[in-house]
């Protein structure tokens, strides 16, 4: 399946349905046989839709859409391109929910419950890179304070708490 959006043409945030999503799926042990027939088209839909929420929400802050950076893998003993802070994290964690939410509707109430906490968990981690609790290392900050200034420059307020200048 494409990984690659084509309104960015990056790829996206929650990365690959076999090693990424299809996990966080096959836990609430949902559906079966049907995991093997998700469509690729389905499964783009909420990626997209995913990517777009997420730059929204973050869009305030970063330059959208992020950057995918180089980061060492001890373990592995080389360098990968993945994107920082815990995006992709939550890019799963929401494609997973609001796919298991749509395409498998008839689920009992229990598994409803763990799908909006997957969701919940999601936009909360969302949340923690707005209020920079969990900041973004590597991104572009978006600079409003003045067009002259570079982004570094400027002391940087959080959403939550209103401005002095």
């Amino acid at each position: 399946m494409s990984t690659v959006s084509p309104t960015t043409g990056e790829s996206y945030y929650s990365g690959e349905w076999d090693t990424n999503i299809k996990p966080l799926v096959k836990a609430l042990k949902v559906g079966g046989g049907r995991l093997n027939t998700v469509d690729a088209a389905v499964l783009q839909r909420y990626q997209e839709q995913v990517d777009r929420l997420i730059d929204n929400q973050i869009m305030s802050l970063y330059v959208t859409p992020l950057a995918k950076m180089r980061i060492y893998n001890r373990v592995e003993d080389v360098f990968v391109l993945t994107y920082a802070g815990r995006i992709q994290e939550a890019a799963r964690y929401w494609v997973a929910g609001l796919l298991l939410k749509s395409e498998y509707q008839q689920l009992d109430a229990n598994l409803n419950e763990a799908v909006q906490n997957y969701i919940d968990y999601a936009l909360t981690l969302i949340e923690q890179c707005k209020s920079m609790t969990d900041r973004l290392e590597g991104q572009r900050w978006r600079a409003d304070v003045s067009r002259f200034l570079p982004p570094g420059a400027i002391p940087m307020v959080r959403p939550d708490y209103p401005s002095s200048i």
